[in-house]
């Protein structure tokens, strides 16, 4: 359960990452019908889950020494 979650809250964030970067695309002369249908097909992979996908999670942090 845990990890269907995480597969989840993954998900959730590329279909947000592909809306983020609809502005630089259309800013760099890509036709709005052409991103359109990109964006539909890979939401719709992302929804259907008709293959297993793996993501690898790390997680990084850093303290900075005080002197």
């Amino acid at each position: 359960m845990r990890q269907n979650r995480i597969g989840h809250v993954m998900r959730e964030d590329i279909l947000a990452f592909l809306k983020s970067g609809r502005p630089l695309l259309l800013g760099n002369g890509m036709q709005e019908s052409v991103l359109d249908d990109i964006e539909e097909r890979a939401r719709r992979e992302l929804l259907e889950c008709r293959c297993r996908t793996y993501i690898r999670v790390e997680h990084v942090y850093a303290r900075k020494r005080l002197q």
